[in-house]
């Protein structure tokens, strides 16, 4: 049986990781799923400089640690882009300003028992708000990287913007 053997980390990604660690659940499970994610993600798409380095890593510690959120964030995106209108149409917008446009609703008592899935919502903010920051052109070419969002919780947010949209 022949065995998958991954590349060791380079400096640039090794220092990418130490940078994101105040970020970084204190869950050893989730940290390895983050990493073994990684691992996996640098074999299917190619990262030829740091910054794209960064942003992958980025990426995929959001998706990891606030996967309602980061669904959210898709969502958003998509419906923007299928729309032609608003900030996310904008493949330049950042993150942040997508995440500012419609984080009310998660205070707002439509999403309370999913968002619990999420880690600290003030940690999320920290780390979207340091650098390197995401765009949605970022976010785009890394969607097809998120395997690691749970499907449940997709549908869940589907679920809950479509009531929302219907006034349910």
């Amino acid at each position: 049986m022949k065995q998958i053997l991954f590349e060791s980390f380079t400096p640039e990604e090794r220092d990418t990781f130490k940078e994101f660690v105040p970020y970084l659940s204190r869950n050893p499970r989730r940290i390895k799923r983050i990493i073994n994610i990684y691992r996996i993600v640098r074999l299917l798409m190619k990262m030829s400089d740091l910054e794209s380095i960064q942003k992958t890593i980025k990426w995929i510690i959001l998706s990891e640690q606030w996967p309602v959120r980061c669904v959210l964030i898709m969502e958003k995106i998509e419906k923007e882009f299928q729309l032609e209108t608003g900030v996310y149409n904008h493949r330049e917008a950042s993150i942040v300003e997508i995440y500012d446009k419609f984080k009310i609703q998660l205070t707002s008592g439509k999403l309370p028992r999913i968002v619990i899935l999420d880690a600290e919502e003030e940690l999320f903010y920290k780390f979207i708000t340091s650098n390197p920051i995401l765009t949605v052109d970022n976010i785009f070419q890394r969607c097809p990287f998120s395997f690691n969002l749970n499907p449940a919780v997709i549908e869940e947010v589907h679920k809950l913007q479509f009531s929302a949209q219907s006034g349910q």
